[in-house]
Order: C-alpha cells, then structure tokens, then sequence
C-alpha cells in the first residue's frame, strides 16, 4: 500500500534518480521535475503529500520554498530542504518555512527517515480532486477518468497526466517542455517530440472533441478555454 506522493525538485539527475529509487523502495510515490519553475507549477497545480527542495536551474531551493509557503493551496505543504551544509544553513532553512532540511552530503536512509518524521508530525491534507468539464468532455480528476459523452476514454498514464495538466491551465499556450516536465516529471532531453506522440493519441481517442487542443506553430499546445470545475471529490 502506497505511502503518498512525493515531489522531488532537483536538477542533479543522478541524486534525483537516487531519491526517487529510494522512496520508491518505502512504497511512495514519486514525481521529479528538474527544473524549479515546472516543479512549482506541478505542485501548485495537484499538491503532493511532501516535497523534497534542492536547487534547481533559475530557482534555488530556499525561493522554490518560500513561494510554496506563500500560497494558500502548499501552505502547510510538507518541505524537507536540501542544502549545501553551511553551518547557518539549517537557520536559514527554517527561517525559510522548511519542516526540516539535510545537509549534503547526506544518506538516502536520513533522507527518508526524515521525511517519515516530517509526515507524521504533519496535518496537511492535499485539496479535494476536481472534476472538469468541457462541453461533452469530463475529466473526473480523484478517480482518474475521462469521458466523452458518457463514455470512458481509454487513455494511459502519461496521457491522463498531460491532458489533466493542459487542463488545469485551459486557454494559455504550453511549451512541449512545460508539458513535459510539469505533466510528466522528466527532462526533456530527447523529449520534445515525443509529446507530439502523445497528443496525436489523445487527440484521436477524444474523436470529434479533438478540437478542445489546438497546435500553435513553433511554440506548443493549448486546451480550449471552456473547461470548467464543475465539482469536486474528496479523495
């Protein structure tokens, strides 16, 4: 049985896959974003149960931290923080809104233990999962489906991830590297195109209401402005 969902932000690829193996050996669920803006997107987007910060490209971890601690949705977000290991780091963590950080280099068995004490002491609950709604397309977020016209879309993991992204942010162009990194977790080296794939599928399974995305030439994607929360459903 799961643990939660953890999101770790960090640009090292090989701590980030490091961190990722380990959480997911205590049965948690992990998404990684490597790039500070994406990640924070993310967890605005669909709070996790606990963020793991380090720095990031453009976003060092303290700012990625405060921003979380400044809106209402992350308020009272689990953060653990990882720092470089100055000695007025661990004050500078907290004054910062961290729970608790660690400094580098540090063990991955601290890294979970610490977190684990961080969820436990936490009464943080993410917010209630939305229903959207687009004409006759519905997507039921807390119970991972999406229908057309009463019927059940048969999409996979990553093409409920990008289009309940897009969703989220109906009406506003998507660079293929924000839906990528935001809807995915991954880098997008080697990437770019692959979520041309993606969204061909999804377009052909959405049939008649493909028209709700739209390519905009040399940029990215966009999802109609229609789309509505028409409810919502607790976990």
């Amino acid at each position: 049985m799961g643990k939660g969902r953890v999101q770790v932000i960090y640009d090292e690829p090989e701590l980030l896959l490091q961190i990722r193996q380990a959480m997911e050996r205590e049965f948690f669920q992990v998404q990684g974003t490597s790039t500070g803006e994406a990640g924070l997107a993310s967890v605005l987007a669909d709070p996790p149960d606990a963020v793991i910060l380090g720095n990031t490209r453009g976003m060092d971890g303290l700012e990625l931290c405060r921003k979380l601690r400044a809106d209402g949705r992350t308020s009272g977000l689990p953060i653990l923080l990882i720092t470089s290991g100055g000695t007025n780091d661990r004050v500078i963590a907290l004054e910062a809104g961290a729970d608790d950080s660690l400094a580098r280099p540090f063990g991955l068995r601290e890294l979970v233990a610490r977190l684990k004490a961080i969820l436990r002491r936490s009464s943080f609950r993410p917010p209630v999962e939305e229903v959207l709604q687009a004409g006759d397309l519905m997507i039921d977020i807390g119970r991972h489906l999406v229908t057309f016209r009463g019927r059940p879309l048969t999409l996979t993991m990553a093409e409920f991830s990008i289009l309940r992204f897009m969703a989220t942010r109906p009406g506003r162009v998507l660079r293929r590297v924000e839906i990528i990194q935001g809807a995915l977790g991954k880098n997008t080296d080697g990437l770019s195109r692959t979520i041309d794939v993606h969204m061909a599928a999804i377009r052909r399974k959405l049939g008649r209401n493909a028209g709700f995305i739209t390519t905009v030439r040399g940029v990215g994607y966009k999802i109609a402005e229609a789309l509505q929360v028409v409810g919502a459903r607790d976990r």
